[in-house]
């Protein structure tokens, strides 16, 4: 998928392709500043905040959206399923070159979601963090992946990348990718 967006992106775009739209067969790159995203269901709090996006399309439906912030800066990717809702994203880290939050998502987005939502934290290939959103659309379980299985978590906080198993507490370490009992 990479490869293919290079192969579009060196041989449509030239320099840099700053506003408007170029064709690579029968896919289209387009970019614009921020916009509607075209009846793409992306769930609230998912879009981050961005100033220009690229959408490529294939047969006029578009699949991948990458978002550059107001410093030029591209802070995500989704790449959507028959342009009706994300099924993976990720944002890129602070470090230059490095990904993380690659999150794919199964999650049927009716009046009550249902389906589990994975991510890989560090971008290792793993995951580490799974959401499961019950059957009868009546809960939302958190787990993480330690000592090769998923155990259900009590607490979980994203931003400070810890969780808590009744009375342990797990800190995710990036250096090992893996979530570790706290100190």
């Amino acid at each position: 998928m990479v490869f293919l967006i290079g192969v579009i992106m060196s041989r449509t775009i030239g320099k840099e392709l700053t506003s408007g739209s170029r064709t690579f067969g029968d896919i289209r790159i387009v970019v614009q500043k921020q916009g509607d995203p075209k009846g793409i269901e992306i769930p609230e709090g998912l879009l981050v905040e961005h100033a220009k996006e690229l959408w490529i399309a294939k047969d006029d439906i578009p699949f991948l959206l990458i978002t550059q912030d107001k410093a030029g800066k591209v802070n995500s990717l989704y790449l959507c399923k028959h342009s009706h809702r994300p099924v993976f994203w990720m944002k890129p880290l602070h470090s230059p070159g490095k990904w993380g939050n690659a999150v794919y998502s199964c999650v049927r987005l009716t009046e009550k979601p249902v389906g589990d939502a994975l991510t890989d934290i560090d971008f290792n290939g793993r995951f580490d963090f799974k959401l499961t959103c019950a059957a009868d659309g009546n809960g939302i379980s958190r787990f993480i992946f330690v000592d090769d299985s998923w155990q259900k978590v009590d607490h979980y906080s994203a931003k400070e990348m810890e969780a808590t198993i009744r009375e342990t507490r797990y800190t995710f370490d990036p250096n090992t990718g893996c979530w570790e009992m706290a100190q």
